[in-house]
Parts: structure tokens; sequence; C-alpha cells
């Protein structure tokens, strides 16, 4: 993962792994509760939404942040 002015630029495997790592996580939560896929899908998306938001009304330079902690931990220095 790099950025590249304001875009972010993720490989397709990355892109993969985290696609699939959020399906194996709303899979435990299914397996685990009462809700269907969708439900959990539905309610995590709203629940970021919310959270984007709030992030952008009271601390945007945190995106930033976690952007650039996300694209050290993606990219080690060797």
């Amino acid at each position: 993962m790099k950025i590249e002015g304001d875009k972010i630029v993720m490989d397709k495997d990355e892109y993969v792994v985290n696609t699939l790592l959020t399906g194996i996580a709303v899979q435990i939560l299914v397996d685990r509760s009462k809700f269907s896929m969708e439900q959990w899908m539905e309610f995590l998306s709203n629940k970021a939404d919310e959270q984007l938001e709030e992030i952008k009304r009271t601390r945007p330079e945190q995106i930033d942040q976690m952007i650039e902690m996300y694209v050290n931990a993606s990219n080690p220095k060797k």
C-alpha cells in the first residue's frame, strides 16, 4: 500500500486479504449470534460511516494518522 497524492494505492493481494478478513470476522459474528450476514454487514457499515463522520467532524487529522499507521504496517522496513 502506498499514498500517491490524495489517493491510496493497494495491491490486489492486500485488497483481497482485507476483504477476506472482514468476511471471516462477520461470519464469526453470524455464527455466534442470531443475526444474519446481511444484518451484520448493514450494522457494521452504518457504524463505520458514523465513526468516519465523527472523526471528520472532530478530529480530521486522525484520518491521516490512521492511514500513515496502516501504510507503515503494510510496508515494513527491511
